[in-house]
């Protein structure tokens, strides 16, 4: 049997399958994330978390934008952000694992 406290704890459990990282990989990582960012937030789709760090010794960025929508959602976004932002190279959108090391 399941509590009234322990229903109320799973309504505010988030959904990991409606989880999806971002991952950008240039020299101009953050100027990008940052636009992406932007354009997530104008459209109202909640942004979870936002990383960025440096690769071999500063020349590169890595910037990891992860945000809660639908799977449906973000085929559709995919297309339209790769219009947007000038990309050289990036994962789109892959649901995030279990565990998160970076």
């Amino acid at each position: 049997m399941s509590t009234e406290s322990q229903k109320n704890d799973l309504l505010t459990i988030p959904d990991k399958n409606n989880q999806y990282i971002f991952v950008i990989e240039s020299a101009y990582s953050l100027h990008i994330s940052m636009r992406l960012y932007n354009i997530f937030s104008r459209r109202r789709i909640p942004v979870l978390d936002f990383q960025t760090s440096r690769l071999n010794g500063g020349e590169r960025l890595r910037a990891l934008i992860i945000i809660e929508e639908t799977k449906e959602n973000v085929l559709k976004l995919q297309s339209q952000l790769l219009r947007q932002v000038e990309v050289i190279t990036v994962n789109l959108f892959e649901p995030v694992p279990e565990r998160i090391g970076y």
